[in-house]
């Protein structure tokens, strides 16, 4: 009876095993951040793993890949007047400026999703970097030693629905670098980390708290308390659109409608511009200005409220609300 007993363990065992890699540099996150220090260590000479939730490299990029066409370095030098362009982000401004000229493209900052996932898919070229890519994986648990510092990884594959069962494979490396949007690496680890918005006291800051802006007339209303309150409410998310020609379709009634599906608080929308008024059509623009963005706040899709647990929400809970936005977008 014992020798049968012991055979069920040892096949248990097998049954739970986990593979196993070793790196020098672990990136978590296939954002633009993400690409850039996987980049930058790989030249380096280092071993780097890149772990992303993504399918493939086509996809590889965050926001500057999926939608958002304008990286936001709009600082200007303290001299002449340029743009401050410096590391890898100089690289892909200039070969996006080398796609579009550099007006159209305004100095490189600015560019359509396909031609910024062209570059970044030559930066992360295999034949020419020593990077490994882990698809449709997520960080579940983190190992640390006594003293707090990054071991090991345990990783499992994602799809659209939740976390794929018996996919657990553990990732370990000498220095581990955080570049997901919510920062999950760090919350695994235990850092102490702040959710939500401060109020206008704690900082000091005018623009902190509960805020009533008027986006049309550039100034608050004046049902904005001089000193604003802090709470967990954070920015909503959204799906962005690249579109051929300038639209006036308003979004307001499928946001009106699933945010009543949702028993979400009705919106107030008597103080959204006009589509032809708004960022998106007067500053929204890709190179050539043949796309506008059609994400209008609040006219948009952000859907406001859905998106406010999902930094501290299960992967089930965040795959839910992502297709939330996604089916808001396909009405």
């Amino acid at each position: 009876m014992k020798k049968c007993y012991l055979l069920l363990i040892l096949i248990l065992s097998a049954n739970i095993c986990i593979a196993e890699d070793d790196f020098d540099v672990v990136v978590v996150g296939g954002t633009a951040a993400g690409v850039g220090a996987a980049v930058a260590a790989a030249r380096d000479g280092k071993s780097v793993a890149l772990i992303t939730r993504v399918s493939g490299i086509e996809e590889i990029g965050g926001m500057i890949t999926n939608g958002l066409n304008f990286s936001g370095i709009g600082l200007k030098g303290s001299g002449d007047g340029d743009m401050l362009l410096t590391g890898l982000f100089k690289e892909f401004a200039n070969k996006n400026k080398s796609e579009y000229g550099e007006n159209d493209s305004w100095n490189g900052i600015r560019h359509t999703p396909d031609i910024a996932s062209k570059i970044i898919r030559k930066l992360l070229d295999k034949d020419n970097i020593n990077i490994k890519f882990y698809f449709n994986r997520v960080p579940i648990n983190v190992h640390s030693s006594t003293d707090g510092n990054i071991l090991s990884l345990d990783t499992k594959k994602i799809n659209d629905i939740d976390i794929i069962p018996n996919t657990l494979h553990n990732i370990k490396g000498k220095f581990f670098i955080d570049a997901t949007d919510c920062g999950d690496v760090a919350t695994l680890s235990n850092v102490k980390y702040k959710f939500g918005r401060e109020g206008t006291d704690e900082y000091n800051e005018g623009f902190a708290g509960t805020l009533y802006w008027n986006p049309v007339e550039n100034q608050f209303l004046k049902s904005t308390p001089k000193s604003s309150k802090g709470d967990k409410k954070i920015q909503a998310y959204s799906y962005f659109f690249t579109v051929k020609k300038e639209t006036n379709h308003n979004f307001q009634n499928v946001d009106e409608q699933l945010n009543k599906n949702n028993n979400l608080e009705t919106q107030d929308f008597d103080y959204a511009p006009s589509f032809s008024d708004s960022w998106a059509s007067k500053s929204g623009w890709s190179p050539g200005k043949q796309y506008v963005e059609v994400n209008v706040h609040p006219i948009g899709s952000d859907l406001q409220e859905i998106n406010w647990n999902y930094p501290e929400a299960t992967w089930s809970e965040r795959l839910d609300i992502e297709r939330k936005l996604r089916e808001s977008c396909a009405e």
